[in-house]
């Protein structure tokens, strides 16, 4: 997803470490060619908005590291200096806790699932997101064992936020969002040698969530085949299929939480699935297609994000426009009905019409008068 190579752990490198153990560093110094789907993203989505000069936007940007099941702030100088300052702490944090440092899970009828205090910087170019995106990269958690030099020990969680106005509204906002997920990759003990200590408890938290990413997209997947199988037995007359799942586990993990919009949600989501052309994974390769395939199933329900007051102007601005697309055609079939439209005549034949046309009731209701 980065594009960045990576330096292993030796001496006379320049590296982060963590309770005094070096970490595998990013470097950045990576050519164009060989830049990863993030930095190119980034490029692309400014590219689009400096060609459009119809409406004014705002762009910012958060970065976020689920390890062991607690979240924190890659941008956020704070949290990193307590993060690392109680790193026994963090290591040893109990399912359910929150470790020195880390995000709490919130939960709104507005915003769903979202972490508490998370750090968004406002980015006014493409260069400004790399540099904040970098930094962020600086301070993920990296180690090494067997099988890679350089081992994310994390999900990473880059999103851009972009909120949109017309030049001339400058109230009528859309707000969009845009999230590039890194995924850990699932491990085994016996291959990767964490069998012990750290590494061992970290291979089981990716696992686990991972487990429950699965348990997710299962569930997605039969209540769609399930809604499916019913129109179309509706469709027939036919009987009724069994019901499908009906609670989604989105709580289970701190992954799923964050990914819920982008899973069963308001969103166009693309998976990208990173296969190993080695035969010693093969029942890897075979799990991580199994989870394209059924990704793949799910059908999200797309619709445009805006304040409902906007939404609200903008339908009453197309029924008047519509309304006098309505008038200036009846002014050219029957001038003198328009005319008395326009005048205000006295009323026709029905009750409550002028000149023959029902008129539209009052906001309000009708109320009584006197006889």
């Amino acid at each position: 997803m980065e594009g960045f190579k990576y330096m292993a752990p030796g001496p006379g490198n320049s590296m982060s470490s963590t309770k005094n153990k070096p970490m595998p560093a990013a470097d950045f110094s990576t050519p164009e060619d060989r830049l990863g789907v993030i930095p190119r993203a980034v490029s692309c989505l400014f590219d689009s908005v400096g060609a459009d000069t119809s409406r004014r936007f705002n762009i910012r940007c958060s970065f976020v590291q689920i390890y062991k099941e607690q979240a924190y702030d890659l941008l956020n100088p704070t949290s990193i200096v307590m993060a690392g300052g109680a790193e026994s702490q963090r290591r040893n944090a109990k399912p359910g806790q929150v470790a020195a440092g880390a995000l709490r899970m919130r939960w709104s009828k507005t915003e769903d699932f979202y972490l508490e205090n998370l750090f968004k910087v406002e980015c006014g170019s493409a260069e400004e997101v790399m540099n904040a995106f970098k930094h962020g990269v600086q301070n993920k958690m990296m180690a090494s064992h067997r099988l890679n030099a350089a081992s994310s020990r994390s999900h990473c969680l880059f999103t851009l936020y972009i909120d949109s106005s017309p030049m001339g509204s400058p109230n009528e906002v859309i707000s969009s969002r845009l999230s590039l997920v890194d995924l850990a990759g699932s491990e085994r003990g016996s291959s990767t040698g964490a069998t012990e200590g750290r590494l061992r408890d970290e291979s089981v938290a990716i696992n686990k969530s991972l487990f429950t990413l699965r348990q997710v997209i299962t569930c997605l997947t039969t209540s769609q085949a399930h809604a499916d199988a019913a129109a179309t037995a509706q469709a027939a007359g036919g009987p009724a299929p069994p019901p499908g799942f009906s609670h989604i586990p989105y709580r289970d993990s701190k992954l799923t939480q964050l990914l819920k919009n982008s899973l069963g949600g308001n969103s166009l989501t693309m998976m990208i699935a990173c296969l190993a052309p080695v035969d010693t994974f093969y029942e890897e390769n075979l799990s991580t297609l199994d989870y394209a395939s059924r990704t793949k199933r799910i059908t999200n329900q797309v619709a445009v994000n805006e304040d409902p007051k906007t939404k609200l102007i903008r339908e009453l601005r197309a029924e008047v426009a519509f309304l006098r697309h309505q008038l200036a055609v009846l002014q050219g079939t029957q001038p003198g009905v328009a005319a008395m439209m326009m005048q205000g005549s006295g009323p026709g034949p029905g009750s409550g019409t002028k000149s023959g046309i029902p008129q539209a009731p009052r906001a309000g209701g009708s109320r009584g008068g006197p006889p």
